[in-house]
């Protein structure tokens, strides 16, 4: 097989020029000693800066078929020479990354030898331009040849018109449509280079932040962090994790953090193809990281042609200063309430809690604590009283909103105290509503919106927004949709859809229990007696669920469950749970209304947040013609 074609002309990087033709390597004018091998896989991986080169791509092209060598030794070896030559390192690299069991990748900005300034200032692009490496190299020889003669030819045009890099890049997208095509993404984990596993959270903490700032335009589908964290240090190919998600572009880059510096590269591939078609690279104190993650997200967005309207635009352009020790502890905070959420460790809810507390001391300005914080609170309605809840999520939710009218998480939080604990249906609508449409792309803003919709009769509705939810974040634990298929009555579907999500989460409790709920509708009482248990022993109480098997064993449905009512309300009374609407749930599932009835009052009393959903869910079916139950739908002020 041939090897690569020579480029045209020399191609520079840092200190170094890249003779192909004449089959050199200089640095500040002096060659550099590079044997033939090393230097072939150099010139490969210039061909494509910025993209994954495979070792199967490289073995292809420098080593032919018919070579009897021992090829992953040959290729490790070649590459380490390399770095020697380029005086780079695999730990912390400059110029060549590896990506595990894929392949290699050039990381630094390539310069085009010999430019002029007044022809960069025309406009014109250069090899430091990554749509233009792209699109430069990606090409056959014969097609690069044909476009370095049209934009020699073109550049006195070019100069005269003074045409902007993004005017040319539009010219060259709108002809092949290969930008055009992407409308949906997803921001895979960035990658940690510091060498420090202990700041993992700080990479964690700024993908946050990018998925976060490009959610807010309209034009474009944006995966859920949820989802797309589970792909980080994955081995899997770009365009299977995009099958999996659903997306037409990844975005995919490292940070490397040293002293008061940060350095952040990011490149957008076409997921279906796995072409490279956008790459940049940032460095700024650590002050002004939040500004250069908005830059990146504005720059993404200008590379992929994405159409942001004016609010969008002055959004992304925010300048957002940051002390280093505000931005640490709000980053360590989003890292332990990411915890909590894998794993449900109160003490990790509270280390979040106490991080963005201190932020907050420190900057009572940075309102992105105040929604986090109020995140914390939201988890916190099984530990305090709802009322208290309440309380606490809307003051800082209000706050938040306060210094920064236009978070969208901001009025989710302040929506979903409306919704669940004040039971201000107009009030809540309008917030909800305002978060999707500040973020199109908050899948939780989405799922809330398909809950109030359900609430207030409008089913099919509501399924539609949590179906939305779902596509936004596919790999959420709990997931979108069951809730909705559950009060739409669809419940063989929501038997297949739940039997999945365990198939995937078999840890995850609160699956069993809506699962639970379906065989319960469905009259399996087999089923539900044993998911109940199951649920039971994953929530820490396998004495219920061992007397629950038992009793059902001798005594029959009605017997197992009136016992574990009388058990549960044991607990309930000291104080070790509070589940008012559970302990209801289950006395209507054996008929006896009093006691469901009872418990029911004792929930609304307290203002659980179950108490919105009288209207719409089918465990209160039974209920609907007892006046009791009517009054107490008219207290809560549901419609009638």
């Amino acid at each position: 097989m041939p090897g690569p074609s020579p480029s045209p002309g020399p191609i520079q990087f840092g200190p170094f020029l890249v003779n192909v033709r004449a089959g050199e390597l200089r640095k500040h004018g002096i060659r550099v000693r590079l044997q033939d091998q090393p230097f072939r896989v150099l010139h490969v991986l210039l061909e494509h800066p910025g993209e994954v080169v495979t070792r199967e791509e490289l073995q292809r092209q420098i080593w032919p078929s018919d070579t009897f060598v021992d090829f992953d030794r040959g290729l490790n070896n070649a590459v380490k020479r390399l770095r020697e030559a380029l005086s780079d390192s695999a730990d912390q690299p400059r110029y060549i990354e590896t990506l595990p069991k894929r392949g290699y990748r050039f990381i630094g900005t390539i310069r085009e030898a010999g430019a002029t300034a007044e022809t960069r200032e025309a406009g014109a692009p250069t090899q430091a331009d990554p749509a233009y490496q792209s699109r430069y190299f990606g090409q056959s020889r014969k097609s690069r040849v044909m476009l370095l003669t049209a934009v020699c030819a073109g550049l006195v045009l070019l100069t005269a018109l003074a045409f902007s890099e993004k005017a040319l890049r539009e010219r060259f997208t709108s002809k092949t449509g290969a930008v055009q095509s992407i409308h949906s993404i997803a921001v895979l984990p960035l990658q940690n280079l510091s060498g420090d596993p202990n700041q993992e959270y700080f990479a964690d903490g700024l993908t946050d932040a990018l998925i976060t700032d490009l959610a807010q335009i309209a034009s474009l589908k944006v995966i859920s962090r949820t989802s797309t964290m589970r792909y980080k240090n994955t081995g899997k190919p770009l365009p299977e994790i995009a099958r999996e998600l659903n997306v037409d572009g990844i975005v995919e880059g490292t940070v490397q953090r040293e002293g008061d510096r940060v350095r952040i590269t990011a490149q957008l591939v076409q997921a279906p193809t796995d072409t490279h078609i956008w790459a940049r690279s940032y460095e700024r104190d650590t002050s002004d990281v939040l500004t250069l993650e908005a830059e990146a997200a504005n720059s993404l967005a200008e590379g992929i042609q994405a159409q942001l309207t004016p609010q969008e635009k002055a959004r992304l352009a925010q300048s957002r200063p940051v002390s280093l020790q505000v931005l640490e502890d709000y980053l360590q905070g989003e890292h332990h309430l990411n915890n909590y959420g894998k794993g449900y460790d109160a003490g990790e809810l509270k280390r979040a809690a106490t991080y963005f507390q201190q932020a907050i001391n420190e900057d009572p300005s940075f309102a992105p604590a105040y929604i986090k914080l109020a995140e914390t609170f939201d988890w916190q309605d099984e530990m305090l009283p709802p009322k208290e809840v309440m309380r606490r999520e809307k003051a800082v939710a209000e706050k938040a909103l306060s210094l920064d009218p236009d978070l969208s998480d901001g009025h989710l939080a302040l929506g979903r105290v409306y919704f669940q604990y004040e039971w201000n249906w107009s009030a809540a609508e309008k917030e909800l509503t305002r978060a999707i449409q500040l973020n199109p792309s908050n899948a939780k803003a989405h799922e809330a919106l398909g809950d109030y919709l359900e609430a207030m009769g409008r089913l099919n509705e509501g399924l539609d927004e949590q179906q939305r939810a779902e596509e936004l974040d596919p790999h959420a634990v709990p997931d979108h949709l069951s809730n909705g298929f559950y009060r739409t009555r669809q419940y063989d579907r929501g038997i297949q859809w739940l039997r999945k999500q365990i198939e995937i989460n078999p840890g995850e409790g609160v699956h069993y229990i809506q699962l639970a709920g379906f065989y319960a509708e469905k009259g399996m009482q087999k089923e539900y007696i044993e998911t109940s248990a199951q649920f039971l022993t994953l929530y820490g109480f396998p004495q219920l669920a061992a007397s629950l098997r038992h009793n059902y064993a001798t005594g029959g449905y009605t017997k197992a469950l009136r016992a574990l009512c009388s058990e549960t309300e044991k607990l309930q009374e000291s104080g070790a749970i509070s589940v008012e609407d559970w302990i209801a749930d289950v006395y209507i599932t054996i008929g006896d209304k009093e006691k469901a009835l009872h418990w029911l009052e004792i929930a609304f009393q307290k203002r659980e947040g179950m108490m919105a959903y009288l209207n719409c869910d089918p465990d209160w079916d039974s209920l609907r013609s007892d006046p009791r139950f009517k009054d107490l739908v008219r207290r809560v002020g549901l419609p009638q």
